[in-house]
């Protein structure tokens, strides 16, 4: 009988996902390997994938709905499944990921975000199989490979991306950049304006390059434009929130 409790219309939520491994050697009664795939790949292509290819029901899907941050620190759903996947009448594997559900109401990201850019992507791929009824060499030929070939691949052209980290180490996000008009000594302080100047100098005759910002807690790696602070007026004690970009244009 299966360790979990399964319901792919309802999404029941999976109450306990804290050592995945100890579940999946519970689950095959085994000591098991994984294997991860890093690289994105398309939600409904993934999906595809897994239907077509194995013999899936509402009894083999797992799902935990968690709330993810982004780098412009938007909110939005993502799901952790656990699938298992029948080989054969006997031998199956299980497979882990991550599936975005994006639902941006800015702007902005609708704007300078590429189509394919918005749509979902599963990502944190981890098979879990038996060495003894699966070898590695075997599990590449026949299911990595396979899903390899899916990958989503972003455009990089004109694209910016962010160092991002998962439990599997780091990895790159795209990301977009709006073109603004602010006042970076009054944002930033005197001393950056030269260092902007660099960093433009760079991005306009560089195809490629890292850019590290660094520094203490609130010294504003982080602060852009639409991000808020809060005022107090100290005749009236009135306490509001404003964006640094709307604040610089009432004092402008």
């Amino acid at each position: 009988m299966s360790i979990f409790s399964f319901d792919i219309k309802n999404k029941l939520v999976l109450s306990d996902l804290t050592d995945e491994y100890s579940i999946m050697c519970s689950e095959f009664n085994a000591i098991v390997d994984s294997y991860h795939i890093k690289p994105e790949i398309y939600s409904d292509t993934f999906w595809n994938y897994l239907t077509e290819n194995y013999n899936i029901d509402s009894n083999c899907i797992s799902t935990k709905t968690e709330l993810e941050v982004d780098e412009r620190n938007r909110t939005h759903k993502r799901y952790k499944y656990i699938v298992k996947c029948k080989l054969n009448k006997n031998d199956f594997i299980m497979i882990s990921f991550y599936d975005e559900n994006k639902s941006y109401d800015d702007t902005d990201y609708r704007s300078f975000v590429s189509e394919d850019d918005k749509r979902n992507k599963v990502n944190d791929i981890i098979i879990y199989y038996e060495q003894d009824k699966l070898n590695t060499k075997l599990l590449e030929e026949t299911i990595v490979n396979k899903l390899l070939d899916l990958v989503y691949v972003p455009s990089m052209k004109n694209q910016f991306f962010i160092i991002n980290t998962s439990q599997h180490g780091y990895g790159l996000k795209a990301s977009y950049i709006r073109d603004v008009d602010i006042d970076l000594e009054m944002n930033y302080g005197k001393s950056f304006v030269s260092i902007h100047e660099k960093i433009y100098e760079n991005l306009y005759n560089k195809k490629n390059g890292l850019f590290l910002f660094h520094g203490c807690p609130g010294s504003g790696k982080c602060v852009d434009g639409e991000t808020f602070v809060t005022m107090r007026n100290k005749k009236t004690g009135e306490v509001m929130n404003i964006s640094i970009d709307d604040f610089y244009k009432i004092n402008k």
